[in-house]
């Protein structure tokens, strides 16, 4: 390591900001359920490990679908998400799964890997949807 050790403070911040970075770039956005009574919606940079973290404590939890490489943009989306849903919130990150929140699953699950859409641009779109005042 070019002459300093892994307690050197400055390589040390180096190392952590690299994977930082690396991670904010493959963040992605997903959905799980735990029966038809809770959806949970959260982000990760690692959803295997995720999902065995959550299996852990709820062997019955499934992924329902997932929003791959919204990166930089995945903390915010995932905040808008959650303030868009609050008046569903059962707790933390579990929400009652409502009309408007299935239509989002549905419209994540119908991006074809091989479309040029952008999964944050879907998310973009239907938070807009709800954002907009009712006439």
């Amino acid at each position: 390591m070019s002459g300093h050790d892994r307690r050197c403070k400055r390589c040390s911040y180096q190392r952590k900001a690299r994977r930082r970075q690396r991670r904010s770039h493959s963040e992605s956005i997903y959905v799980c359920a735990s029966g038809y009574s809770a959806i949970k919606v959260g982000r990760t940079s690692n959803m295997t490990s995720r999902l065995a973290a959550f299996r852990t404590a709820n062997p019955g939890i499934e992924l329902v679908v997932e929003a791959k490489g919204i990166g930089s943009r995945a903390a915010e989306l995932e905040g808008r998400i959650h303030a868009a849903y609050a008046a569903f919130r059962i707790q933390g990150e579990w929400f009652r799964p409502t009309d408007s929140l299935l239509q989002l699953v549905e419209a994540i699950a119908d991006i074809n890997d091989e479309d040029a859409i952008d999964a944050s641009d879907v998310i973009e779109q239907h938070l807009e949807r709800l954002e907009q005042p009712c006439e």
